[in-house]
Order: structure tokens, then sequence, then C-alpha cells
């Protein structure tokens, strides 16, 4: 049970490592406005390149919780496994002699 636990481990986090470093965070240029725009057009992109950023790190922050979440039920399923596997202690009943 123990080498399950390991190998899902290192896939969980060989599979954040790989999200993480594949999503690149969106880098909001200010370009000056002309006044043809009436000088909103950047602010426009702008904000929409934030709201983008915005999505993505909550996209991230969200798939780390089910990461955690995913990793917190194999330690306590693993616990649990241990504790199941532990035989319960026998105490002989003094009403009843174990010698012949």
């Amino acid at each position: 049970m123990r080498t399950h636990v390991g190998v899902m481990r290192t896939l969980i986090a060989t599979l954040l490592l790989v999200v993480t470093t594949g999503a690149a965070s969106a880098y909001c240029v200010s370009v000056p406005d002309d006044q043809s725009s009436a000088y909103v057009k950047n602010g426009i992109k702008k904000t929409i390149c934030l709201n983008n950023e915005i999505a993505a790190s909550t996209a991230l922050q969200n798939f780390q919780v089910e990461i955690n979440t995913a990793l917190g039920r194999l330690d306590r399923d693993f616990v649990t496994d241990k504790l199941n596997a532990i035989k319960p202690v026998v105490i002989p009943d003094p009403s009843k002699p174990a010698w012949p």
C-alpha cells in the first residue's frame, strides 16, 4: 500500500509541475492611446488582460485545492489502512485461566 501512495504522490506532483509551468502568466502591457480611440482602447485591453490573468490564477488555485484534497484522501486512506491492520489487544479473562 505504501508504494501505491508514493506513486500517486509522484504522479500528482509531476502533473502539478507540468500544469504550472505550462500556464504562462499574462503580462499586461500598457500601450499609449491616441485621440482616435478616445483614450479608452488601452484601458479596455488592459482590463481584459488583467481579467484573463485573474481567471488563470483562480483556475490554478482551484487545481491546487483539488490536488491537496486528493493528497489528503490518500493520507487518510493510508492511515486508516494502517490502523485497521492493527490487531486488537486481547485481554485474558481472569475467571478462565489459560493453563489446564
